[in-house]
């Protein structure tokens, strides 16, 4: 959250949003990729390189993605939320939601300016 603890609105993109060179990095994947993937998004820069995301479903089901060069993931595995997202970084340092993600479509909610604090910060 931001100095003060107001959380700010999130910032929409459109499936036609993003730069296509960084497959629309920020862009709500799931916009197109809606049956391809169960869940998709983008991570801060700062972890892209040899972060993991590891998400578990409702179902206690397990899934790992690794971010790409843009910080873009996804998994084709279809889950069923709520969602329990996590990014493990390179340092081994966890950063998780405080609350369940409602699906996976990661991007619809989280922009560019999210803020992400290590678990226990």
């Amino acid at each position: 959250m931001p100095a003060g603890g107001a959380a700010s609105a999130p910032v929409l993109l459109s499936c036609a949003d993003g730069d296509h060179d960084q497959q629309r990095r920020g862009t709500a994947c799931l916009c197109c990729h809606a049956g391809e993937f169960g869940a998709a998004g983008s991570i801060d820069r700062r972890f892209a390189v040899g972060a993991r995301i590891e998400i578990d479903d409702a179902t206690g089901r397990h899934v790992d993605a690794v971010a790409n060069a843009f910080g873009n993931f996804f998994s084709h595995e279809q889950l069923v939320a709520p969602l329990r997202p996590r990014i493990v970084d390179a340092n081994g340092r966890v950063f998780a939601m405080r609350e369940a993600a409602p699906d996976g479509n990661c991007n619809r909610c989280h922009a560019e300016t999210g803020v992400v604090r290590p678990l226990g910060e």
